[in-house]
C-alpha cells in the first residue's frame, strides 16, 4: 500500500456548504452561489507520521483538521456558477460589491427625487434608514400632488388614484414596521435591501402611472394639435 496521501480540500468543505440560488450581484443572473469558507486560524502542524498514515488509510483526513473557519453565517465568500465571480457576505448581508442603485423614473419630481437619491445611496449600508427615507419620499409625492395634511394613509387615499395604484402606495407605506409621521422618520428594524428595492419599484410605479401618464397624454395631445 502506498504511503502517499492527498488532502481533498474542496470536498472536505462540502459539510460546511449550503448552496442557494439567487440573483448574482456581479452578473445579475439567478444562479447558484457557492459559499467558500474563510479560514480563521491555522491549527498546529501534525508531525506525527502515524497520524497521517492512520487518517489516510481511513480516509478521514480533511482540511478541518488543519484550520478553523469562520461560521458561514458570519462571513463567507460566494462564487457564482454562472459568471465565476466572487462576492463577500457578512452577517448574511452582501457587503461587496455594492449593487447599482435603482434608477428613478424620469418623471419623478425633484422634491421627491432628492429624498430618493439619498435613500439609494445608503440602501446597502443601512436598509432600515433607506426604507424610512423612501416612505418620506412617498410623503413628498403626496405634497407635490397638493395633499399636505393628515396621516400618510389618509393622504394616499385623498390622491384619488386608481385602486391598484392606491394599493401600491399603501404597500410602500406598510413595508417595515412604521411609516413617516409628522415629519419624523421611524426606521423599521426588520428592513432589508430587498425591501428597499421593492419600495423603490413601487414608488417608481406610482410616479409612472400618475405623472408619467399625464405627461405622455399631454405630449400626444400637443402632437395632435400641431398636425391640424
Amino acid at each position: 500500500m502506498s504511503d502517499s496521501y492527498e488532502i481533498p480540500f474542496l470536498h472536505a468543505l462540502d459539510s460546511l456548504r449550503k448552496v442557494e440560488s439567487c440573483k448574482c450581484p456581479r452578473c445579475n443572473v439567478v444562479a447558484q452561489q457557492i459559499p467558500i469558507p474563510i479560514p480563521q486560524s491555522i491549527k498546529e502542524p501534525q508531525n506525527n507520521e502515524d497520524f497521517f498514515r492512520e487518517h489516510h488509510f481511513d480516509r478521514k483526513i480533511s482540511v478541518e483538521m488543519l484550520a478553523t473557519f469562520f461560521p458561514m453565517e458570519v462571513v463567507c465568500v460566494k462564487q457564482c456558477v454562472h459568471c465565476q465571480k466572487f462576492s463577500l457576505w457578512i452577517d448574511g448581508k452582501l457587503v461587496w460589491p455594492e449593487p447599482d442603485p435603482v434608477p428613478a423614473s424620469k418623471y419623478m419630481p425633484e422634491p421627491v427625487k432628492d429624498v430618493w437619491d439619498e435613500a439609494q445611496s445608503i440602501a446597502i449600508k443601512s436598509p432600515a434608514a433607506a426604507a424610512g427615507l423612501l416612505r418620506h419620499a412617498l410623503e413628498r409625492f403626496c405634497e407635490y400632488r397638493g395633499i399636505t395634511t393628515g396621516s400618510l394613509a389618509s393622504r394616499i387615499n385623498a390622491l384619488g388614484l386608481p385602486e391598484r395604484i392606491t394599493a401600491a402606495a399603501h404597500a410602500c407605506r406598510h413595508l417595515g414596521n412604521d411609516g413617516v409621521h409628522e415629519g419624523f422618520i421611524y426606521y423599521p428594524k426588520d428592513a432589508t435591501y430587498d425591501i428597499v428595492v421593492q419600495m423603490s419599484n413601487l414608488l417608481n410605479l406610482i410616479v409612472e402611472q400618475t405623472i408619467g401618464v399625464e405627461e405622455q397624454t399631454k405630449a400626444l395631445i400637443e402632437m395632435h394639435n400641431n398636425r391640424k
